[in-house]
C-alpha cells in the first residue's frame, strides 16, 4: 500500500511553489504602491525566473551587464536549476514551475470529461515531431534578446501573463497564449510544456546526461502499460531501459513509487526515493539563495555599485570603468565623493541645483554625434580622482577639462596631452538638458506649472485625466498600443523608446 506521503510529496512541492510565486508576485505589486506583505520578497516575476537568467548570458558575456528588469537572482536560479538537472532532470518542469502546475490542474477536468480519449487527441508522432518546435522557439528568444537588449518575450509569454494579469502591464497576445494554454490543458496535458516552451527544451537535454535517470529494469517489468499511460508527455516508458527523451520532466509518475505495480522496476537512479528527490529540490533552491545572499550576490532590483579595483595602489576603491549610462549624476557624485554642481558644470547640465535625476545616458542625447556620453564621465572622474584608467577615444567639453586643470588634479603631462587633443568647446552651442526623472511622486495640490506633467510613475491614464487626448499621445508614441494604467516609462522601455524624450514631447501636449 501506498504511503501519503510519497502518493502525494510531488503535489505538495507544487502548491507551495504555485502560493509562494503568487505571493511574491502580488507582494511586487503592493510594494509598487507603498504596501506590503511582511516577510516576503518585492521582486518582480522577472527576478525569480531562471530563464532570465539563461535570456541574459549573451549580454553578461558581451557588455557585462542584465538586460532591462534581469537581475542576479535569476542568474542564480539558472544556475541551481541546472544543477538540479544535471542530477535528475528536468525537475522544475515537474516540480516547481507554477505554469505546468497550473496547466496539470486543468488536465484533471479535461481527464473527467474526456475519460481514456484525455492527451490521446494528438498521434504519438505529432507529438514527438511537434516538441521539436519547443528549439526554435528557444533559438528566437536568445536571439531576439540578445539583439535588442531587453525582455520581448515578456509580451508573448503566459508565465509572466499569469501571475501579473491583474496588473494592466500584461500584453495582449500574452494574455491570448495564456488563454489558448489553459483551454488546449483541457484536450492534451502541458500543451505549453510540449510544444513551446523554450526554458523546457533547454532543460530537456539533461534527460541525456543527467546523473539519476528514470530506469526500468526489464526483468521484472510485466509489460503491463502503466508507466506509458501515467507518462503525461506521452513517452514510451515501457520500450527502453533508461528514459532519455527530451521530453521527460522528472515527474516520476511512471516510477514503482506511483503507478508501476511491480516494486524496483521503475526507479529514479539506483532505487532513490522520490521523497527524497522532492527534499533535494527545496534544499538546492532555498540552500543555495540562502547561500548567495549572505554572500551579497543574491539581488532582485538594480543597484547602482561599480566593481572595486582588486589590486594596486587604488585597491577597494570604485572603479570609474564601471559607471554605466543608467547611472545617475548624484550616483556618481556619491560613490566618489565629488561635487555634484561641478559634475553638472563639467558637462553643461542645466539642473544644477540637484533636483530630480539627470541619467549619465542623456549625455548621448545632449551631444549627438560628438563621442560625449558615459565614457567621457568615467573619463573625467577617474582622472579628477587619480584613479587608474585607460584612456580611449571618448571627448570631454572644454569646460570639464579645464575643471581638470584648475582643481589640482595629479595629470601626467601625457594625460594633458590627451585632453588637448580630446576636447570640443561647446560655447555659442545650444544644449537642451532632457528634464529630470523624478523618483518620487508629486505632492497634491502642486500646480502643475510647478512639477513635471510626466514622472517614472505616471500613467497614461493620468495624462488622459489631465486633459491630453489619445491622438496627441498617438502622435507623440507611434502608435495606440498602450494599455491605460501603465506607465510611461515601462511603455517606453517595452518599445525601445528613449524615455528622456518621450517625457519631454508630453509635457509639451499640456492643455
Amino acid at each position: 500500500m501506498k504511503k501519503p506521503l510519497k502518493k502525494n510529496v510531488r503535489k505538495i512541492v507544487q502548491v507551495f511553489f504555485l502560493i509562494l510565486i503568487a505571493l511574491i508576485s502580488i507582494n511586487h505589486t503592493l510594494a509598487e504602491s507603498g504596501r506590503e506583505i511582511p516577510f516576503l520578497s518585492q521582486a518582480s516575476i522577472h527576478g525569480i525566473c531562471p530563464f532570465g537568467g539563461v535570456v541574459t548570458l549573451y549580454n553578461l558575456a558581451t557588455v557585462g551587464d542584465f538586460i532591462q528588469k534581469i537581475h542576479s537572482s535569476a542568474v542564480i536560479l539558472m544556475a541551481l536549476v541546472f544543477l538540479l538537472a544535471a542530477l535528475f532532470g528536468p525537475v522544475f518542469c515537474g516540480w516547481v514551475c507554477p505554469l505546468g502546475t497550473v496547466q496539470e490542474w486543468i488536465g484533471k477536468i479535461g481527464q473527467r470529461i474526456f475519460k481514456k480519449r484525455y492527451n490521446r487527441f494528438l498521434p504519438l508522432s505529432v507529438e514527438k515531431i511537434g516538441g521539436f518546435f519547443r528549439y526554435g522557439v528557444l533559438l528566437w528568444v536568445i536571439y531576439i534578446t540578445a539583439r535588442s537588449g531587453t525582455l520581448i518575450f515578456q509580451s508573448v509569454d503566459p508565465y509572466y501573463a499569469l501571475f501579473s494579469f491583474w496588473s494592466g502591464e500584461v500584453a495582449v497576445p500574452a494574455l491570448v497564449i495564456l488563454g489558448a494554454t489553459l483551454i488546449g490543458s483541457l484536450f492534451v496535458e502541458r500543451p505549453w510544456c510540449k510544444f513551446l516552451c523554450p526554458y523546457g527544451a533547454l532543460l530537456g537535454l539533461s534527460n541525456k546526461i543527467r546523473l539519476f535517470p528514470v530506469k526500468r529494469n526489464p526483468e521484472t517489468c510485466v509489460s503491463c502499460g502503466k508507466c506509458n499511460r501515467a507518462c503525461p508527455m506521452n513517452i514510451p516508458v515501457e520500450d527502453g531501459e533508461r528514459v532519455k527523451d527530451a521530453r521527460c520532466i522528472s515527474c516520476y509518475e511512471c516510477t514503482s513509487e506511483r503507478e508501476c505495480p511491480v516494486a524496483d522496476t521503475v526507479t529514479v537512479g539506483k532505487k532513490i526515493p522520490v521523497v527524497f528527490v522532492g527534499l533535494l529540490i527545496g534544499g538546492i533552491l532555498f540552500g543555495g539563495i540562502g547561500a548567495t545572499a549572505a554572500m551579497n550576490l543574491w539581488t532582485t532590483t538594480s543597484e547602482k555599485i561599480p566593481n572595486r579595483y582588486e589590486e594596486g595602489v587604488s585597491q577597494g576603491e570604485y572603479d570609474p570603468a564601471d559607471i554605466r549610462g543608467s547611472y545617475t549624476f548624484e550616483d556618481v557624485a556619491e560613490l566618489f565623493d565629488m561635487d555634484l554642481k561641478m559634475l553638472y558644470e563639467a558637462f553643461r547640465i542645466e539642473n544644477s541645483s540637484g533636483s530630480g535625476a539627470i541619467k549619465i545616458g542623456v549625455l548621448e542625447e545632449m551631444y549627438p554625434e560628438m563621442e560625449i556620453g558615459n565614457e567621457s564621465v568615467q573619463t573625467f572622474v577617474a582622472l579628477f580622482k587619480g584613479l587608474p584608467y585607460e584612456l580611449g577615444d571618448a571627448i570631454l567639453p572644454k569646460g570639464a577639462v579645464d575643471l581638470l586643470l584648475k582643481s589640482g588634479a595629479s595629470l601626467s603631462e601625457a594625460q594633458k596631452e590627451w585632453l588637448s587633443a580630446h576636447q570640443i568647446d561647446l560655447n555659442g552651442m545650444e544644449i537642451i538638458t532632457p528634464p529630470a526623472e523624478s523618483e518620487e511622486n508629486s505632492e497634491p495640490g502642486v500646480e502643475k506649472e510647478e512639477k513635471e506633467l510626466v514622472t517614472g510613475n505616471t500613467t497614461f491614464q493620468q495624462l488622459l485625466d489631465s486633459g491630453i487626448n489619445k491622438d496627441q499621445l498617438e502622435e507623440v508614441l507611434g502608435g495606440n498600443d498602450y494599455r491605460t494604467n501603465q506607465t510611461v516609462k515601462d511603455y517606453c522601455e517595452e518599445k525601445g523608446l528613449t524615455f528622456s524624450v518621450i517625457k519631454v514631447e508630453i509635457g509639451n501636449l499640456v492643455p
